[in-house]
């Protein structure tokens, strides 16, 4: 997982959303904002025009979503497929309509895993935690201090190391106690991002794309001739334009960095960025070309 870039958004749709929400905002009790905000949401494309502003909201999810297919945010293996409210709107009804609660998920991590499920913490201090249940009682949460890393403002990198050798999640925080640790925890326990065998496999096969993908770069960027060039292309889905080599050689370049930025599983290649300080490895790969490390 990944914080997700901050993108501007057409003021259009900033003001449809707030309309919506204001309506929901202005009822006195709880329960009837719970039940007006899902009646709002399950109408939300009743019309043509509301149709069109939530395409246009789907899109921009999209913009700000992983990779060039606009993969999950959660699981970034999936293409992405809905609106995943991070606080459910069900439990927090003053939220169903705010955009910086919306997150571009697929159907498995939205439908199957993280659904209605979500906690909070007693206080702002406290590492106790109250399990919020969607029911009937319609009893209005204590606060909105989410246990589960929220990726519209919290860095998950903070939270969590992935191990690039078992391509499995480990958690940062060594204190079990601590608000950082139960965070990491609760939120890999309610996405299952190790225990999802496809995930794993699909993580591992990241981690050698990205290094292949990389290692062909500095080949080319080092590469004298076009037979050298020619040869770090091989098989890959590239087509040898009529240019100088030079001009095809930044061409390629760019092509390879392209790959890289647009793929799916972006956290592998952030974490090799980011450990490449004290994974020998990738200090040398990325030794050789540090203008790398902040793509």
């Amino acid at each position: 997982m990944l914080k997700i870039k901050q993108s501007a958004i057409r003021k259009g749709i900033i003001n449809f959303l707030n309309n919506q929400q204001k309506a929901i905002d202005g009822l006195a009790g709880y329960e009837d904002r719970v039940r007006l905000s899902k009646m709002l949401w399950q109408n939300k494309k009743k019309s043509n025009a509301r149709k069109s502003v939530f395409k246009g909201i789907e899109k921009e999810l999209q913009k700000i979503a992983v990779g060039s297919n606009s993969y999950c945010n959660y699981c970034e293996a999936n293409i992405g497929s809905n609106i995943e409210h991070i606080y459910p709107r069900g439990l927090y009804p003053s939220k169903t309509f705010d955009w910086d609660n919306f997150l571009w998920a697929c159907n498995q991590c939205n439908g199957r895993h993280k659904v209605a499920q979500f906690q909070i913490f007693q206080s702002p201090q406290s590492s106790q935690v109250i399990n919020l249940v969607k029911d009937y009682s319609f009893t209005p949460p204590l606060n909105d201090d989410a246990v589960f890393i929220n990726p519209r403002y919290d860095n998950p990198m903070d939270y969590l190391k992935l191990n690039l050798e078992t391509a499995v999640f480990e958690i940062i925080a060594d204190d079990v106690h601590s608000r950082e640790y139960i965070r990491s925890d609760y939120t890999l326990s309610i996405l299952k991002l190790n225990l999802r065998k496809g995930l794993l496999h699909d993580r591992k096969m990241a981690i050698e794309k990205y290094k292949k993908l990389f290692i062909s770069y500095l080949s080319a960027n080092y590469s004298s001739s076009f037979s050298a060039l020619h040869h770090c292309i091989g098989q890959m889905n590239y087509t040898v334009g009529n240019l100088s080599f030079e001009e095809e050689k930044m061409k390629f370049c760019l092509f390879i960095k392209n790959e890289i930025l647009t793929g799916n599983h972006l956290t592998v290649w952030k974490e090799m960025q980011k450990q490449s300080y004290e994974n020998s490895f990738f200090n040398d790969l990325f030794s050789k070309h540090p203008p790398a490390l902040k793509w």
